[in-house]
């Protein structure tokens, strides 16, 4: 019987420690694409309340120019509302100038 004296790993063992690498990183690679995926949901739901924010100024200072100005139907000209609100309207009235509805 022939014995050789020099150490090393046989075939088995290093195929093992090759499969244990390569589970070691999948569960890595699977851990840095949840992570990304997780960084990109957050920044979308960030794009979108910023987005939500905006568009409720653009509404917000909408709402507010259509107190003030109201598009009369009889000669489709802008006409300004005089609400008590307002500098230069009575207190006792709230109508539109140039209103040709007005009862006068």
């Amino acid at each position: 019987m022939w014995r050789s004296n020099e150490g090393g790993f046989t075939v088995v063992e290093l195929a093992m420690v090759m499969v244990i690498i390569a589970m070691v990183v999948g569960v890595f690679s699977q851990m840095l694409i949840s992570a990304n995926q997780s960084a990109s949901i957050s920044k979308a739901k960030v794009e979108i309340s910023r987005n939500m924010h905006n568009s409720m100024d653009a509404i917000e200072t909408d709402v507010r120019q259509a107190s003030r100005f109201k598009v009369s139907g009889y000669d489709g000209e802008d006409t300004f509302a005089t609400d008590k609100n307002f500098p230069g309207a009575t207190p006792r009235e709230w109508g539109y100038r140039n209103n040709p509805y007005r009862q006068q």
